[in-house]
């Protein structure tokens, strides 16, 4: 029959194939068939091949996620398959053209960078070469230059940016800032785009050499942004105390970004972790210095007391004073300053600005942003969140251009890492590392290991 194989990191190409020996031959194993198209085709791929650690080939619809290692496509007839026809020859050569990256994963779909296939011949090799596919692909990735990876991530981190207020998964991506607190939104966002459920995430050595514990065997990193502070000669243009200039060359530093890859400690096995975060157990035993630490960070002092209308807290900007109504729940009193002392510090008029330009910014925008605060913030510490409700940010999104989203995204990371630290200032923790029998030898006359601190 005649079908269209996929190898990783090649073009398509039209063969015939029969009979099961053959099928499983151009797959490498136990076959298994998927049905990912809307018309009577399928994909027929290795049953085993995430598991047997076989190469990415190529993402396909339907749900699927991607197909690892070999796999053709081919025509279903009434009760088995079938030859495709030259359309959908055609059609599926086309689907299947671009060869595939893979760079991490949200949920069960992969993120890919899309680069040019390698031209195979009948024999599914390339042609004038005897390498095989799969080893010709695995190094494919290591291929690309540093820029390319790049903006393969950061366009895939503008495309999430977009996507998080549209896809009703916002409350989850602001659960993800909650347990990143320390890193940028942007790595936030794509810890979240590719892990949705990463808790705790650290570089493949500092598992081992930190923290006693090893990256299980086929797990795909989580890609992240990484500052490269480099120099370089610029020209600098000085003023004299005479008032003349000058221009010299003058070394200057400079930030740029790299990629990395970090893995979630679901991803990890081994030695247990410390315990990262102390969580709040309604509230009661830490109430009072919880209230003292958010009063101390408020910009306005903030006063217990009743206030006309049905509203649990109140920003006065006028008078530069925080209102909370009295006899409420703990855990509600803490809500509630945190909502208003977000809006002290993101939202006060500006000093010298026109009545007209402190108005422009809309009402609905800082609303978001301080409820969005306050969420982090209290699913940091476990405090209850269930009756925090979003649906509405689809509609507020609407219309704004991207930088605008990313701004309320930063201001929101900054003010919540803000309120946590100041709440639970950051502690170094120590945890098990890896020792040789000398050093246990030494530790067991008194030696301790010094502490590390593992991101999160």
């Amino acid at each position: 029959m005649t079908v269209v194989i996929v190898k990783p990191g090649y073009a398509p190409y039209e063969a015939d194939i029969n009979g099961l020996d053959e099928m499983q031959k151009v797959v490498g194993g136990i076959i298994q068939a998927i049905y990912p198209f809307e018309d009577n085709a399928a994909v027929v791929c290795n049953d085993e091949g995430l598991f047997l650690d076989l190469p990415f080939n190529r993402s396909v619809p339907g749900g699927y996620g991607g197909v690892f290692g070999n796999f053709f496509v081919c025509g279903l007839g009434e009760e088995d398959f079938c030859s495709l026809t030259p359309e959908q020859v055609k059609a599926y050569k086309k689907e299947f053209h671009s060869a595939e990256i893979l760079i991490g994963a949200k949920g069960n779909t992969p993120i890919t960078l899309k680069v040019q296939p390698k031209a195979a011949g009948g024999s599914g090799r390339e042609k004038g070469r005897d390498t095989p596919p799969g080893r010709e692909y695995s190094t494919m990735q290591e291929q690309l230059s540093a820029s390319e990876r790049l903006k393969a991530l950061t366009d895939q981190l503008e495309q999430g940016v977009s996507d998080i207020f549209q896809s009703g998964q916002y409350a989850a991506y602001l659960t993800a800032m909650s347990k990143f607190h320390h890193y940028s939104f942007g790595n936030a966002m794509l810890i979240f785009m590719q892990c949705p459920n990463a808790s705790h995430v650290a570089g493949y050595h500092d598992w081992k050499r930190k923290f006693g514990r090893q990256v299980k065997r086929g797990e795909h990193g989580i890609t992240i942004l990484a500052p490269c502070p480099y120099r370089r000669r610029e020209e600098v243009e000085e003023t004299a105390p005479d008032g003349s200039t000058a221009t010299t060359i003058q070394l200057v530093q400079r930030v740029g970004f790299r990629t990395v890859t970090v893995f979630d400690v679901s991803q990890t096995e081994g030695k247990p972790l410390p315990e990262l975060v102390h969580k709040l157990t309604g509230g009661v035993v830490d109430y009072e210095r919880i209230t003292e630490a958010i009063s101390h960070l408020s910009p306005y002092p903030i006063s217990i007391e009743a206030f006309p209308g049905a509203a649990f807290g109140c920003c006065n900007f006028a008078e530069q004073r925080i209102l909370v109504q009295p006899d409420m729940s703990q855990v509600q009193t803490i809500k509630t300053m945190i909502h208003e002392v977000s809006h002290a510090k993101l939202h006060a008029p500006k000093e010298g600005a026109a009545p007209e330009e402190n108005r422009s910014e809309q009402r609905s925008s800082r609303e978001v942003e301080a409820e969005s605060v306050a969420y982090v913030v209290c699913q940091h510490f476990g405090i209850d969140t269930s009756d925090y409700s979003f649906g509405y940010v689809a509609g507020w999104s609407r219309g704004k251009d991207l930088s605008q989203l990313k701004t309320s995204l930063e201001r929101i990371r900054d003010t919540a890492a803000e309120l946590i630290d100041s709440i639970d200032p950051p502690k170094e923790l120590s945890q098990p590392v890896q020792e040789k029998p000398a050093q246990k030898r030494r530790n067991a006359r008194g030696k301790r290991n010094q502490p590390d601190r593992l991101s999160r």
